[in-house]
């Protein structure tokens, strides 16, 4: 009995105290962040065209990648730091989210908290 219990602490031990696998070192711990650059939470689509803040830290490794992507999965388009434009907004009530993605697995590694917009439309007044 003495010999099982230190047979299971030792692997206990093993199993704590071992290096990171390789997928566990390979994806770092991102800080995601999106922002609308028209403000929040009420957003006109000019065309259907909403601007996007990106933020991302540390940098992304290089097979990562930027998305932004509603709740609904009817947006979904590659983004990258610094602004970027998503296209064919409807008007409504959205969720967006900043994700990034394996480029081999497409597996998600990471998800920015949610960024909610109620989208309207834009009418020009000319």
């Amino acid at each position: 009995m003495a010999r099982l219990i230190l047979n299971l602490s030792f692997a206990a031990l093993l199993l704590t105290t071992a290096p990171l696998t390789a997928s566990q070192q390979d994806d770092p711990s991102y800080r995601l962040r999106l922002t609308s650059s028209l403000g929040e939470p009420r957003v006109q689509a000019i065309a259907g065209q909403l601007p996007f803040n990106v933020q991302v830290k540390p940098q992304l490794k290089a097979h990562h990648s930027l998305h932004i992507e509603t709740e609904d999965g009817q947006i979904s388009v590659t983004a990258a730091p610094g602004e970027t434009i998503v296209h064919a907004v409807r008007r409504g009530l959205h969720t967006f989210y900043l994700i990034v993605k394996s480029s081999k697995t497409g597996r998600e590694i990471s998800r920015s908290a949610p960024l909610n917009l109620d989208v309207r439309r834009y009418i020009s007044r000319q």
